[in-house]
This record gives C-alpha cells, sequence and structure tokens, in this order.
C-alpha cells in the first residue's frame, strides 16, 4: 500500500507515501473498512483520514492477520446529520446512535430463518433472524436438549431493501427503531440508507 504510486485498496486511494488517501481533502468523507475474523465480519467507519490508513495499514500488509473485505470512501455522516434526515413525524418512533461494534443491519438479508424446537415438553419456535444467530441459537438448542428435533426454517425478510448497506459499522451512525413489532427478531437497527429510506422526508 505504501510503495506504489496511488494503489487502490478496493475502492479507495492511497498515496506512494502512504500518508495521504486520495478524495478525503475536501473534508466531506469517511472509509468504510469491512474485514473478516473467526467470528465472521467486523468493521469500522472511520473518519479520520489517520485512522483510515492506519485500519488499512493493519490489514494490507506482507502477512495480513485478517482478509481485508472491502474498503471505500462514503460521505461523512454525523449522528446530527442522520437525526436531521428523520422526518419530524418519525422522531419519536426511532434513536440516532453511534455503534460500538459491527452489526448486520435489519434490512440486509432476503432470507431469514427460524428456529424450531420438537422436545417432549412442547414445540418453541424463534425467530425470524439472520442465519448465523439461527444457527447459533440451533446449536445452543441441540446441546441444551438432546432429545430434542432441532431444525432451521427459512422465511422471507419483510424488511429487506436491496440497497441497504449490510452492516453498521463501528463508531458508524445509525438508527434504531424503539416500537415492539415492526421486525421480529432481535435488534432493529437500521444503516443509514434504510433508515432514510424507511423515516425519512418521503
Amino acid at each position: 500500500m505504501v510503495r506504489s504510486e496511488g494503489q487502490e485498496i478496493n475502492k479507495i486511494t492511497v498515496t506512494a507515501d502512504g500518508q495521504r488517501i486520495v478524495g478525503w481533502q475536501d473534508g466531506t468523507v469517511a472509509a468504510r473498512i469491512l474485514w473478516k475474523d473467526v467470528g465472521g465480519v467486523l468493521g469500522r467507519w472511520a473518519d479520520s483520514e489517520e485512522l483510515a490508513i492506519l485500519i488499512l495499514l493493519a490489514f494490507t500488509g506482507p502477512s495480513p492477520r485478517y482478509p481485508l473485505v472491502s474498503a471505500e470512501l462514503v460521505p461523512a455522516v454525523t449522528e446530527e446529520d442522520l437525526q436531521a434526515a428523520i422526518a419530524p413525524g418519525n422522531r419519536g418512533v426511532v434513536q440516532v446512535r453511534a455503534e460500538v461494534k459491527t452489526r448486520r443491519c435489519t434490512c440486509a438479508d432476503e432470507v431469514l430463518y427460524r428456529v424450531k424446537m420438537e422436545a417432549p415438553g412442547g414445540t418453541t419456535v424463534r425467530g425470524p433472524m439472520p442465519r448465523t444467530d439461527a444457527q447459533w441459537n440451533a446449536d445452543h438448542d441441540r446441546a441444551e436438549n438432546p432429545r430434542a428435533e432441532v431444525t432451521m426454517e427459512p422465511c422471507r425478510n419483510p424488511g429487506y431493501r436491496p440497497d441497504c448497506l449490510g452492516y453498521i459499522l463501528e463508531d458508524e451512525p445509525y438508527v434504531k427503531y424503539l416500537r415492539a413489532g415492526r421486525n421480529p427478531w432481535h435488534g432493529e437497527v437500521y444503516c443509514q440508507l434504510c433508515a432514510i429510506g424507511i423515516w425519512g422526508e418521503q
């Protein structure tokens, strides 16, 4: 990354000396960087150019520990910007926050899963939820109830949006839905694009 002129890291271009990111100079962008580790996909939304370069260096060195999934420049939307983009009539049902860990947006997955456990004491169904959460719950149920039959059943995500950013990254402003019932799986968190698409001025 620091040895060739204008090297492109996915969609981010870094200068030869590794000190600047091309396109950052107007001060209106942030870096959206995702990587993989054993637990899945993690990410960071960096509104500091220096921080973004440090993160990129960690994933593009001679022998990176974790593979880089994607890196791109995006508009530097603050919590105040996102709050202002929510229609006044909708501000009582959502709350703008900045995340402290990477999470999956409610609208990201077209297909969700229910976990069904049939045991001597009765049948329970949980979900819908993302596949990774469903797999964890199914494995847990099997370990806790060895006599039960545990299955994962796919179902349509009623909140799916094809333009979803997919993940809400660490420190990235997002929206949390405050009322029960809109989407039954836990979290009910929405990336900036989905939040504005659902609760913004129409």
